[in-house]
């Protein structure tokens, strides 16, 4: 960053210019522009909401398994020949 009173350079970082000791005006963040959702694009998310909702409705819709009964089955009785 050049300094706004003398226009020497001073690395980022620095209060005050090592030549003319003026304060540096602090760098202001750049505003985030509409639309920009940080790493991931709308896009993104959406296809991540889609996937998870396939997920849950996959789950949902199984078929269900039945449980093996406990019974046991009559015994067979044969004959003595």
């Amino acid at each position: 960053m050049n300094c706004p009173r003398c226009g020497a350079y001073n690395p980022e970082g620095r209060m005050q210019c090592w030549k003319c000791d003026a304060e540096l005006p602090l760098k202001p963040d750049k505003p985030k522009r509409r639309g920009e959702g940080g790493r991931m694009g709308m896009w993104t998310w959406i296809i991540l909401v889609l996937l998870g909702a396939v997920w849950i409705f996959g789950q949902c819709a199984a078929p269900r398994q039945t449980q093996p009964s406990t019974q046991r089955p009559p015994a067979v009785v044969r004959p003595l020949v």
